[in-house]
């Protein structure tokens, strides 16, 4: 009887055993994506779940679990010899690796599916994509390729039919300095600058001149104009330089304008790198810096997050994404009816 019973034990260990096996191989697929996301959060220690939102699971999980990744250096346009060299899409490939290493891989991960690299505002830049360099992550046979392009410093990321589009102001200086580490003699990548992360006075000096910083820093005043670019004005239109007013705000309050002036007068403000957003120019509103010459008028374009200060004689083009949030407040302050600009983020 004992022997009987030690049998059935025995037979229902190894029933036991093999359906816990066959569970755990059938599961094994399903599961594998979700323990990877488990370790990856735990490891990365933030919350990526806007991420998944923005770029899809699939397209996420292709990157976070790639197999492989392969990094390839593309010509902006159709001067370069095509006999010479592959093709990547429709673009010339000046320069491609074999599979990156584990920990260049990490490297390039740790920034790419970094929340803090993203801009989730909902806008991206008006600007001919022109990419200067591709990663491409495979994971079986899922394919992600990251594009690149600094003119307009955005970045495309396609799986398939699923194509989305950012701002990678936040990691540029990142990825310059990632890319020159791979390929040290590339001069197209050695020529291009990161944004400066500390600007003084000396700078606003050099890029507006003495005679105009000095009057965009001693005006005391200024009016404020809601501005239609997307109209040609006509005759009977009131005009802020060459575009239609829509609402004419008048003077600003003593602490409104503190509040602009300190932005304009704040060397944080500008980037001051070679780049400029190449967007078709639309501002939003316009602020007239009153001086004891001609006025400074200073146009904001949300849309490019660029904007242009004209003191009469010349212009000066800047990105103003380091201070987006700010004139964006500064819009609703000013024109808290307007349809375009309370929908602004």
């Amino acid at each position: 009887m004992k022997n009987y019973l030690m049998i059935l034990a025995l037979l229902s260990i190894a029933v036991s055993c093999r359906i816990n096996s066959s569970m755990k191989k059938d599961s094994a697929v399903k599961n594998q994506d979700a323990l990877n996301s488990l370790l990856a959060n735990g490891t990365h220690k933030r919350d990526t779940t806007a991420l998944i939102t923005f770029l899809g699971k699939k397209m996420y999980n292709t990157i976070q679990f790639a197999d492989s990744v392969r990094l390839y250096v593309v010509a902006r346009n159709d001067k370069v010899n095509a006999k010479k060299h592959d093709f990547f899409s429709s673009f010339n490939i000046l320069e491609k690796t074999n599979n990156l290493d584990s920990l260049t891989v990490k490297q390039l991960k740790n920034i790419v599916l970094n929340t803090n690299s993203f801009s989730f505002n909902g806008q991206v830049k008006n600007c001919v994509f022109t990419p200067d360099v591709v990663f491409r992550f495979v994971r079986n046979i899922d394919t992600v390729d990251i594009s690149m392009c600094f003119y307009c410093d955005t970045w495309k990321f396609k799986n398939e039919n699923n194509i989305k589009f950012n701002d990678s102001d936040n990691v540029r200086g990142e990825i310059i300095k990632f890319l020159t580490k791979i390929f040290p003699k590339n001069k197209k990548l050695a020529a291009l600058r990161p944004k400066k992360q500390i600007n003084t006075e000396n700078d606003l000096i050099n890029f507006f001149g003495e005679q105009t910083w000095q009057k965009i820093k001693t005006s005391k005043q200024a009016n404020a104009f809601l501005l239609d670019s997307q109209k040609q004005p006509t005759n009977t239109d009131s005009t802020f330089g060459d575009f239609a007013v829509i609402k004419k705000y008048g003077k600003l309050k003593q602490q409104e304008f503190n509040n602009i002036s300190s932005i304009v007068k704040n060397p944080k403000s500008y980037s001051f790198d070679d780049v400029i957003n190449s967007c078709v120019f639309s501002p939003d509103i316009g602020i007239e810096f009153i001086t004891e010459e001609n006025p400074i008028r200073l146009y904001i374009s949300y849309y490019c997050d660029t904007w242009v200060f004209d003191d009469g004689k010349n212009q000066y083009t800047e990105d103003c994404e380091a201070v987006r949030s700010k004139l964006v407040d500064l819009a609703k302050q000013l024109f808290p009816d307007d349809k375009i600009i309370k929908k602004l983020k």
